[in-house]
């Protein structure tokens, strides 16, 4: 579990990228920003122990919406310091303004060597 305070930039990503100074970005625009975030997986080995499997549920929670998580990660780890990751995430984002249901899936791969 994790809680953060903080401010965000009025007007989302474009307030930070499209700025020619940083300027005002530091300016509280209101009560600081808290969000809640609470993750539990579990870990198992799989395919004949090569692997750890890892089903997971994620939910955030702000002032001004909720996020669910879910998703499974594959993982292998050699002695040496290699490793490789495959992961797999469905979110489904409600913002409490808006009334606005955002669905989104991620597929993530991770290699070391």
């Amino acid at each position: 579990m994790r809680q953060s305070v903080g401010q965000s930039a009025s007007g989302g990503m474009d307030a930070l990228f499209g700025r020619v100074t940083l300027d005002g970005l530091g300016a509280a625009d209101g009560p600081p920003a808290r969000t809640l975030e609470a993750k539990a997986g579990y870990g198992m080995p799989v395919l004949q122990g090569r692997f750890i499997g890892t089903p997971w549920l994620g939910f955030s929670q702000s002032e001004d919406s909720e996020t669910l998580r879910a998703g499974w990660t594959l993982a292998r780890r050699a002695r040496d310091g290699r490793a490789m990751e495959l992961g797999l995430e469905g979110t489904q984002a409600n913002n409490h303004a808006g009334a606005r249901t955002e669905h989104a899936m991620l597929v993530r791969v991770t290699a070391r060597w």
